[in-house]
């Protein structure tokens, strides 16, 4: 009987064997892709809200308009700016199959720029490490997407 490294060669998987396991793949792969249609019609629903609240939000503003009324419509409009990055991330991967690492970032920074928002019309609540802590996040995205970019040029 033949060797083949440290396998027999009855041991191989046979042509009919891979054949299957191609067809598998393949299964997985449209499975995975309906799921992120999925994922992408329920983030455009969201997103469809989210600009309602928006809208909301800015009929309000004129009859009452504060700091923290402008904060609030603004921090819902970067929810569907979030919305439709993660769309956009969702697109890019399923066309090429590849996460872009400066998409993800982006859309880190932010949702980090609207959770600030929202910290900071509970400005008394917040604490000196919640303060330290979100401005030390906001600087590492920011140099981790420059890197990013820059890598990219080169």
């Amino acid at each position: 009987m033949q060797k083949c490294g440290n396998r027999h060669l009855k041991d191989l998987p046979t042509l009919g064997m891979m054949v299957k396991l191609t067809d598998l793949i393949r299964i997985f792969r449209y499975i995975n892709i309906a799921i992120y249609v999925l994922v992408i019609a329920l983030t455009l629903v969201l997103s469809i809200y989210a600009l309602y609240i928006v809208l909301h939000n800015f009929s309000m503003i004129q009859s009452n308009l504060t700091d923290i009324a402008i904060l609030n419509t603004l921090s819902a409009l970067f929810l569907v700016i979030l919305a439709l990055e993660l769309v956009e991330m969702f697109l890019t991967y399923i066309e090429s199959s590849r996460i872009r690492v400066d998409l993800v970032i982006a859309i880190v920074l932010t949702a980090i720029a609207r959770e600030a928002m929202i910290i900071f019309t509970n400005l008394p609540s917040l604490t000196l490490t919640e303060g330290a802590l979100l401005i030390s996040m906001i600087i590492a995205l920011s140099v981790s997407y420059w890197l990013v970019l820059r890598a990219e040029r080169l």
